[in-house]
């Protein structure tokens, strides 16, 4: 038996081994960013001696809170991260196909929007970066969002109006709601059915429902427009 699995190993091996020097820019890729980042971390510490477990902990088991903390907004990131990697990893596919390139770069461009907004959400950076410490106005950032959704549907409209549409127009529409409340209502004064907190149920639950469309959107879009070249490939 050792004799028979013994060949199999060694080969198994061989092809590892063979498989490097085509995985290199990949890993360099995955592992250059990944270790200057912690060389970021490193250097802030050394320099504003903060402490470097402060970046590594998870906080819910750090601070020994429940599980449930920040449930519905870590959920809203999930699917900001769902829309983006689904749309770039679409649009890298279709880019492959010279008569899809309008195609891909929405698919792109969708996506690099889905994974800025992911990262703001994820961070806070409208609140605790771009407004505490550039001070720059939430309504500025929300504006320029704005904009950038907004030439995205200007440059790619033929794609947009022949797809499912309608989906985005209940995204905005929740979106509308959620950005609102969270620029003009103040928390102690937004109560519902006579004491629930409207600011969170409003504000957050219209927020999540546009993320869900938003995601639904695009992932269904991508799909619609990666299928079919992989049916004629």
């Amino acid at each position: 038996m050792d004799q028979l699995s013994q060949p199999n190993l060694r080969n198994i091996l061989d092809r590892g081994v063979a498989q490097l020097p085509k995985l290199l820019p990949l890993m360099l890729a995955i592992y250059v960013p990944i270790l200057l980042g912690i060389g970021v971390l490193i250097g802030m510490y050394l320099v504003a001696e903060i402490p470097l477990r402060l970046f590594f902990i998870d906080p819910v088991a750090e601070f020994n809170s429940p599980m449930y903390i920040g449930l519905v907004s870590n959920f809203g990131v999930l699917l900001w991260g769902a829309a983006a990697a689904v749309c770039l990893f679409g649009g890298w596919l279709t880019l492959k196909s010279k008569r899809h390139q309008e195609q891909a770069w929405f698919l792109i461009c969708a996506g690099s929007i889905s994974a800025m907004l992911m990262l703001d959400d994820l961070y806070l950076l409208h609140e605790e970066v771009i407004e505490d410490h550039l001070h720059i106005s939430q309504k500025f950032v929300f504006a320029a969002y704005g904009v950038m959704v907004l030439a995205l549907l200007i440059r790619f409209q033929k794609i947009v109006l022949s797809s499912d549409f309608m989906l985005l127009v209940f995204a905005f529409g929740f979106f509308a709601i959620s950005i609102a409340v969270d620029l003009f209502v103040h928390p102690e004064e937004f109560v519902i059915f006579g004491s629930l907190p409207g600011r969170h149920i409003i504000e957050d639950g219209f927020k999540l429902l546009g993320i869900a469309t938003w995601a639904a959107y695009l992932v269904r879009t991508s799909a619609q427009k990666v299928l079919p070249l992989i049916r004629t490939a």
